[in-house]
C-alpha cells in the first residue's frame, strides 16, 4: 500500500511501514482485521475499512518508506 503524491515534475511514493503497523497492533493501539503468516501482515478488513483506518491514521508515521521519482528531460 502506498500514499502518491503527484508534482509537477515528479511523483513521490510513500509505502506503508509494515514496522509501524506490527508495533500499533502488538500495542493494541488500532483495530483492523489481519493475518499474519511467516512475520508478514495481511490486511483483510473490508476496502472501506482499510480505507478508513489509512485515512485515519495517514500523518501517524503510518506512510514512511518514501520514494521520489522525477521526470527526465527530453534528449534531442
Amino acid at each position: 500500500i502506498a500514499r502518491v503524491e503527484l508534482h509537477r515534475d515528479s511523483v513521490q511514493l510513500s509505502f506503508l511501514s509494515g514496522a509501524w503497523l506490527k508495533k500499533q497492533l502488538k500495542q493494541k493501539l488500532v483495530d483492523i482485521p489481519y493475518q499474519e503468516t511467516q512475520g508478514m501482515l495481511l490486511l483483510t478488513g473490508t476496502t472501506e475499512d482499510i480505507q478508513s483506518f489509512l485515512y485515519f491514521h495517514a500523518d501517524d508515521g503510518t506512510f514512511s518508506d518514501e520514494t521520489q521519482l522525477f521526470r527526465q528531460e527530453e534528449q534531442k
